[in-house]
Order: C-alpha cells, then structure tokens, then sequence
C-alpha cells in the first residue's frame, strides 16, 4: 500500500483557518465602559479620589441666580458638584480667573442628543411674570433630574475652587445625560402672578431718521428716549440704534 504524503500548501491551509478564527474584527469588538458608577455624596465627600476619573451619577439639578451645580437626587446630603458644560450656567456668576483651578486635560465631547436636548427644554423653562414691569430671576418651572455622565475636577489644596466666587472645590463636567425626569413646579406660583407662557404686553414704536447736524443720516448711532411725565422706571428710558441708512426704531410701553 502506498504512502501518500499530504500537500506541502496543506499546512498553510491551516494557518490560514486557524488565523481567520483568531482575529476579531475590530469593528465588532466590545468597547470596555470605563465608566464608573458613583453618586454625588461620596465624590463631595473625597472628590480627590475621583479626580479625572469618568463617573455617572443620578442627580438633580440646582439652578438659580448664581449657582448652577448638582446634588443628590435621593436627598443623602446637602452637599453639590459645580456643574459646567458649553451652553450651561446660572444667571449671574463671578470667578476669580487668575485664582481658579488650572485643569490640563482634553476636553470632553458633549453628546447633544435627543435626551441632552430635553434636558436643556426643561432647565430653560421659566415662569413668566403677568403684571408689566415685574421681575422674576431664575423662576424655574422644572425640577430637573438625570443620569448624568461626565468627569470629575478636584481643585487642589491650596487654589481656589470651581464656579460662582470659586466656591466649589469639585466641578463635573457634562459629557451626556439619559432618563431625563422633570417635576412640573407651576403650581407653586401664583398664577394671578405668573404665567406658564410669555405675556405679551401692550407696546408702543417710535420711528424715525436722525439726522446730523449737516442734515446727513446718522447710521449706527445709538439713541435713548426718555419720557417726561412721571412714569414707572422701568417706563422712564428706551435705547435703540439707527440702522445703517440712520432710521430708527425704538419699542416702548404705552402709559
């Protein structure tokens, strides 16, 4: 009986099988979440420990005047995290820049998604003042809460904080938020007082062409008209600016 050697490509053969078995299309490997879960009293309490590293909390937010930060959405302390991403802020806020804390690391890329644009929806919502010439700051509508992604920020001892006067020894910022929940707050407004829709007032235009004092028009230049009679402040002075042929058009209120 004869012998019958196996082809010299045969080995080959098997290398190649045993390869295509091997790799993994890169395309269709699992990316390893370095996500850590987390919530906001225990990086309050040792945010050095949590310093760069990607985290996810469930929190709520608190945004007023002059704070815009995050706290724990199951009330376990009193404790927050300044809160910062591009588009995001309180409605007045002052830092001390040359003392704030220096952060060298890349930044983060927002997802501005579908549920990111429902958080911004419901943050954004304001009650509207029904009497003219009244004042409402930071009168949020929602109570806003979400799963929030993002990085956490120490400020080394030493420095100054993060946020509003740089009070915050900790920030985090924003990288993408999902299970966006809103709690509805109007009903804690008068609403003889305040409306859940912009009010719209009686208003009043004064046009015109400035001139100067060649008779030319005067463009871009910008005009206050003052009343005389004895009106509310907020009624007293209205500025505009002339376009670029010197017409000009101001709003104001009707007495």
């Amino acid at each position: 009986m004869k012998n019958i050697s196996p082809p010299r490509f045969l080995p080959f053969l098997l290398v190649q099988l045993l390869s295509s078995t091997v790799y993994v299309n890169p395309a269709h490997a699992q990316v390893r979440d370095e996500t850590q879960d987390s919530n906001v009293c225990d990086i309050a309490a040792k945010p050095q420990d949590f310093d760069g590293k990607l985290v996810r909390v469930r929190a709520r937010v608190n945004s007023g005047f002059e704070i815009f930060a995050v706290e724990d959405a199951d009330n376990r302390c009193k404790d927050t995290l300044w809160l910062t991403y591009s588009g995001g802020g309180p409605v007045a806020s002052v830092s001390l820049g040359k003392n704030a804390p220096t952060v060298r690391r890349p930044p983060l890329v927002l997802r501005e998604d579908e549920q990111f644009k429902l958080f911004q929806k419901y943050l954004n919502a304001e009650m509207h003042p029904t009497s003219e010439g009244s004042m409402c700051i930071a009168c949020k509508r929602y109570e806003v809460t979400a799963t929030l992604t993002g990085r956490v920020d120490f400020a080394r001892e030493g420095s100054a904080g993060f946020g509003h006067m740089n009070g915050w020894k900790a920030q985090f910022v924003l990288q993408g938020v999902t299970e966006v929940a809103a709690r509805d707050l109007s009903v804690n407004y008068d609403p003889k007082e305040f409306s859940t829709h912009p009010v719209k007032f009686p208003t009043g235009y004064v046009t015109g062409l400035l001139l100067d004092p060649t008779g030319k028009p005067t463009a871009q230049a910008e005009l206050t008209l003052s009343s005389i009679e004895d009106v509310p402040l907020y009624k007293h002075d209205f500025q505009s600016r002339t376009d670029g042929s010197g017409k000009i058009q101001v709003c104001s209120s009707p007495r």
